[in-house]
């Protein structure tokens, strides 16, 4: 599972985070600073089973807004409209050869977002913000 600060930053998008359904299992980035012992640790992961939605260890509340939800690989693929596993993997397969991939060989999670955000809002990451393509 990708927890890097890049793929948190390509996560961080309305088009992720707007109509996703949260389940068991889901993982977040938290974006709320924590007090820990020795100092503070920014930002934190947590399992969707972790918590519910207004109340964790007691009086905390983890507000909708303030957490990144990081989609799963098979997440990803589901959000692609494919008649059968095969079809789904020939499309990624062709837009694999005719894109540019550099940049987001670093995980699966990053390759297969980038290949839903073109599918699906036809958009491509500019190294800060995905933009129209």
């Amino acid at each position: 599972m990708d927890k890097t600060e890049e793929y948190i930053k390509q996560c961080d998008c309305p088009e992720m985070q707007s109509d996703h359904v949260y389940t068991e299992g889901d993982v977040f980035y938290e974006k709320l600073v924590k007090p820990q012992l020795g100092g503070y640790q920014e930002g934190i992961y947590l399992e969707y089973d972790d918590f519910t939605w207004g109340s964790h260890a007691g009086d905390e509340t983890y507000p909708r807004e303030k957490l990144i939800w990081l989609p799963r690989q098979d997440k990803l693929q589901e959000m692609i409209e494919s008649e059968c596993p095969l079809a789904l993997f020939l499309k990624f397969y062709r837009w694999m050869d005719l894109t540019d991939i550099a940049g987001f060989d670093d995980s699966m999670e990053q390759l297969w977002l980038a290949f839903v955000m073109k599918e699906k809002y036809n958009k491509v990451w500019d190294g800060n913000e995905w933009r129209n393509s």
